[in-house]
């Protein structure tokens, strides 16, 4: 049996439990969906709010975690779509600056 791993980055935000929250209160999914099949709650926040999202963490443990990333292929498409995603977030009354999105390097292991 092997590990098989792989590198997580990008600009973003950790979704965080009481993120997660914000979007269970503006029912975009149950806190049981999320418990149950949060892959699908992450696709549905990809979805309605086209925003890129990646987990990290240990997958055997199941210590992960999940990013909301700003999509770009240059510094020039970040910045630009970094404003896009603080004022798509607003929504689920998500306040975020651009000092708030930070530079994401994790890794996964499943």
């Amino acid at each position: 049996m092997g590990i098989d791993y792989d590198g997580v980055g990008g600009i973003g935000i950790e979704l965080t439990e009481e993120l997660v929250q914000r979007f269970i209160a503006a029912e975009y999914f149950t806190e049981e969906e999320w418990k149950d099949y949060y892959y699908d709650c992450l696709e549905t926040i990809g979805k309605k709010f086209k925003i890129s999202f990646t987990s990290a963490g240990n997958f055997y443990s199941g210590d992960i975690v999940h990013y909301l990333l700003v999509d770009g292929e240059n510094l020039k498409e970040i910045n630009e779509n970094s404003k896009t995603i603080i004022e798509k977030l607003k929504i689920v009354g998500i306040e975020l600056s651009e000092e708030s999105l930070k530079v994401i390097s994790d890794y996964k292991v499943w």
